[in-house]
């Protein structure tokens, strides 16, 4: 398990690493094992860059909390809100842009979207559905 700045129950698994800080911040420690009281997870402020170092593999929860921080640190917002899982990529064309939506859940999805779906021709206005482990590409008018 995992201690510190992450959430509860937060664990990881597959390899841990003994780290050293060196003007680091620990975020969290190894609370149990061989590394117990170790940092597991770090911060480094530099100038005006921040790295983020994970000497382990956390559970996906954790992962996710993680960034989500990391993203609200670094003052990012994301261009397009999608669920879960579900990954997002727009491309800018001359004439419209282009919403590529892909699902790694293997569960499908809805998500924001407006213009053509193009690989079945259905409107949308409003969401689009994402097969299960499929693709959606919505053209986006200008």
């Amino acid at each position: 398990g995992l201690t510190g700045d992450v959430p509860p129950a937060a664990t990881a698994d597959l390899w841990s690493e003994r780290i050293r800080l060196t003007g680091a911040q620990a975020i969290a420690a190894y609370a149990d094992g061989p590394l117990a009281g170790h940092p597991a997870v770090t911060r480094h402020r530099h100038g005006n860059g921040t790295t983020w170092y994970l000497g382990t593999h956390p559970d996906q929860n954790t992962v996710t909390a993680l960034l989500h921080r990391i993203r609200q640190e670094a003052d990012v917002t994301p261009e397009h809100e999608a669920p879960a899982g579900i990954e997002v990529v727009r491309r800018h064309g001359t004439e419209a842009d282009y919403l590529f939506l892909i699902d790694h859940t293997g569960k499908g999805a809805e998500a924001p979207a407006a213009g053509i779906e193009l690989l079945t021709g259905t409107p949308v206005d409003g969401t689009v559905t994402v097969p299960p482990g499929g693709v959606a590409v919505v053209r986006e008018p200008r």
